[in-house]
């Protein structure tokens, strides 16, 4: 174990040849991490109240104790508590953020259904547990690093694989090669491609990129595999480049990167050079279409709207005009209908006759009671038998008292519920 701490990488090299007499020979570079530094802990503990102080109504009842770990934990991690010398038990949920920009989030409060016994029973009773919102603060990438390349990992392994003879290659000749990163704690889509640098005397035709997002009830990880195609046009002496895979590790604060050798290939002459053109115009047309594939489809728009959510919007408008048209005739008479008889009733001439006494004009007023009285199913429609049997026979004493809006109101409650002061005789009824 200790070669493999010094040298963080493994170079494979198979060599093998038929009946034929033909050899073919594979080569893969396998890089490791190493890490010998204990997992970095945190537990903090949630307030166990509002204002975090047990009352006397609280220490007879049950509370929940609710908080967060951080580091190197599992979903699924027991937590115990320990409180007055009493073992709890509780579970760690493990939650994976993924933020793409910087900035102040809001990770927010959960509500978890729980199961757990009453102290001395075995019994369990479901409960709900509620968790407080976490603000996170998100730091901007470093200014010496870009965003397209930037990549947050505990833990990236790189593998360097060859198809095809490195020590017997000719003009005209394609390498193929492949770069696999498996990075821990991230998703395939935060993972950045390679970036292959140009070789004088070498067509480069990168190929389509293998992602896969790997999760399990306690991790999750991911896998990008990069290829490209080298197809060597001039003889000599060629050098491919060194690649430097670089991440931050968040769990020791560091920068760490795995560097691939560059690669030294000696290119023979090919007498048949006739292939060399139809070799690369079939690498370039792959190629075209990779990029083609990757460029973003022109949208077509209705309106500012994609022709499926503007054809659903339509649906939508001629479904409320039908509905609309449905519903507004019989609306309209109900609502006609019932204006109609609001305006036949006691209530509506009440009120002209309320509006009418704020105006203080006897005249106005006296009027609109008359015409409130007429309203009324009355063995004699006068204002003396209202009075006399609803009311306050006084009231017709004095003209004045035909701005005692109180007094009218309280004889139309009586009215209404039905409730009578005493007999009426017929020989006080004036006629107004």
């Amino acid at each position: 174990g200790s070669d493999l701490v010094t040298d963080l990488e493994i170079n494979v090299s198979v060599t093998t040849s038929d009946s034929a007499g033909n050899k073919g020979t594979a080569e893969l570079t396998h890089s490791h991490t190493v890490d010998v530094t204990a997992p970095a802990l945190t537990i903090s503990v949630n307030d166990i109240t509002a204002d975090n102080i047990i009352n006397s109504s609280e220490s007879s009842a049950g509370v929940v104790v609710t908080g967060t770990v951080a580091g190197d934990f599992s979903s699924g991690d027991t937590v115990t508590l320990t409180i007055n010398g009493k073992t709890y038990a509780g579970v760690n949920m493990t939650f994976n953020v993924f933020p793409y920009e910087d900035g102040n989030m809001v990770f927010p409060a959960l509500e978890i259904n729980v199961e757990s016994p009453d102290e001395g029973s075995s019994k369990g009773i479901r409960r709900l547990v509620k968790t407080s919102s976490k603000n996170i603060v998100v730091k901007p990438v470093p200014p010496n690093y870009s965003l397209d390349d930037w990549l947050v990992s505990s833990g990236v392994s790189v593998s360097d694989k060859w198809s095809g003879d490195r020590g017997s290659v000719r003009v005209g000749d394609v390498l193929e090669r492949y770069i696999v990163r498996e990075v821990e704690g991230s998703v395939a889509e935060l993972i950045p491609p390679i970036h292959w640098d140009s070789i004088q005397g070498v067509s480069i035709y990168p190929s389509r990129a293998d992602v896969k997002n790997n999760k399990t009830r306690t991790s999750i990880s991911a896998t990008r595999s990069d290829g490209i195609k080298y197809l060597f046009e001039k003889e000599g002496e060629i050098e491919i480049p060194e690649i430097i895979v670089m991440w931050w590790n968040p769990q020791s604060g560091t920068m760490q990167k795995r560097t691939l050798k560059k690669v030294a290939i000696s290119v023979a002459p090919n007498p048949d050079l006739g292939m060399l053109k139809s070799i690369r115009d079939s690498l370039s047309l792959v190629k075209a279409t990779l990029e083609e594939e990757e460029l973003p489809a022109e949208k077509t728009s209705i309106l500012g709207l994609s022709p499926r959510l503007f054809v659903a919007a339509v649906l939508i408008l001629l479904l409320a005009i039908y509905l609309f048209a449905r519903i507004y005739g019989p609306l309209k008479r109900a609502f006609l209908k019932q204006r109609e008889e609001y305006k036949n009733s006691e209530k509506y001439y009440f009120r002209k006759y309320l509006k009418a006494a704020r105006t203080k004009n006897s005249s106005l007023a006296q009027q609109a009671l008359y015409r409130w009285i007429d309203q009324l199913h009355l063995q004699e429609p006068s204002l003396a038998y209202f009075q006399e049997h609803y009311g306050n026979p006084d009231l017709l004493d004095s003209p004045e008292n035909i701005f005692n809006v109180a007094e009218w109101s309280r004889a139309r409650k009586n009215y209404i519920h039905g409730r009578s002061n005493s007999d009426y005789s017929p020989d006080a009824w004036i006629n107004p």
